[in-house]
């Protein structure tokens, strides 16, 4: 359309095509990313309340007890406005789209028949013509089809060079890398300050993301020096990191204003932050001595008593706090079979009142 509508050519179309599509997708979904962040943010601030529920109703297991809890977890859902699915919604939407993208531009950078082909397979909507129109664009001097990868002979039939396209390509995935690493360093920040300090799976998380910033810098260097990813794909990555940059500090401006933490959370989340320490102090003093007491029975008769008394001990610790988690469980298993079936009664009445409420209106 950029090149029979505007007169533009190929090369030009082509360029403002693959901007035009990240600018596009990304805008579209806005609305989306910043429900996904607001929902974030609720979660946090509900936390302190959603936590002494919990508190409240941790053992009670009877199934009014569990549907009075529920309902009050539902109520104060709603009173903030909260909504479990609104995380997940951006993620639906773009993964799915830039998969798409990225693998349409793969395969045009690397057709099945050869980029000395005379005639290329259709790509969905993209003709033949159109994928030699793609071969052929250039950014500067260099076809943003090629890349490192590809033979001397196939890089001389785009018109380009391995130097020439490390050269080119050196600065963009440095400045990728850059905005990947600040992306990712912006994540870990607000992720630590809103930390469930008492999800197990929220800390491994936090763990996975201080652990993916030092590693994927590398990676995207390495793949994109050396390896099999066009011209295209690399200025795709500089667009999509940048806009992913900019709104991310937008987002989180934006949230600092319309929904701040108050003295309330930032107190009640440092107070989980301290008792995770707690438990990862004790946790270290106890390999600490597990660890002497190892050395120690070596050499002494009675380190090695110590030491077997200090994990039998350690076990039946473990065995009692198992017994009880079963306990509660069990308890709250047969609490919400009871419920269900009380739910199940509930609606069956409903269904007869209302088949006898017709029958008699006719």
């Amino acid at each position: 359309m950029l090149h029979s509508g505007f007169g533009l050519d190929d090369s030009m179309a082509w360029i403002l095509s693959l901007f035009g599509l990240v600018i596009t997708i990304r805008s579209i979904t806005i609305p989306l990313t910043w429900l996904q962040m607001k929902s974030g943010r609720i979660a946090v601030l509900i936390r302190p309340k959603d936590r002494a529920l919990k508190d409240t109703y941790a053992n009670r297991h009877d199934a009014s007890s569990i549907k009075e809890h529920e309902e009050k977890v539902k109520e104060l859902r709603s009173e903030y406005g909260y909504s479990l699915a609104a995380g997940c919604l951006p993620s639906l939407i773009l993964f799915p789209a830039f998969l798409g993208l990225y693998q349409v531009l793969l395969r045009m950078s690397r057709p099945a028949e050869g980029i000395d082909a005379d005639h290329f397979s259709a790509i969905g909507f993209l003709t033949s013509d159109d994928v030699r129109a793609f071969l052929q664009t250039k950014i500067g001097d260099i076809p943003i089809a090629a890349y490192t990868t590809l033979t001397t002979e196939q890089l001389s039939l785009l018109g380009a060079t391995k130097s020439e396209i490390r050269e080119f390509i050196f600065p963009l995935i440095i400045a990728s890398c850059v905005f990947t690493l600040l992306n990712m360093l912006i994540s870990i920040y607000r992720t630590w300050v809103t930390l469930d300090a008492d999800s197990a799976a929220a800390v491994f998380a936090l763990k996975l993301i201080v652990i993916s910033a030092v590693i994927m810098p590398f990676v995207l260097y390495g793949i994109g020096m050396y390896g099999p990813i066009p011209v295209a794909i690399i200025l795709y990555w500089v667009a999509n990191n940048l806009w992913t940059l900019i709104q991310s500090i937008v987002v989180a401006l934006t949230l600092y204003k319309v929904l701040p933490l108050e003295e309330e959370h930032l107190h009640f989340l440092n107070e989980r932050r301290q008792l995770l320490n707690q438990r990862r102090k004790q946790k270290r003093e106890f390999k600490r001595r597990k660890r002497n007491l190892r050395l120690k029975k070596i050499y002494s008769a009675e380190a090695r008593k110590e030491y077997r008394e200090f994990i039998a001990q350690h076990k039946a610790e473990r065995a009692a706090k198992k017994a009880e988690r079963s306990k509660h469980s069990a308890l709250r298993t047969e609490a919400q079979k009871e419920l269900r079936q009380q739910r199940a009664a509930e609606k069956k009445a409903k269904k007869e009142a209302a088949k006898k409420e017709k029958e008699a209106r006719d």
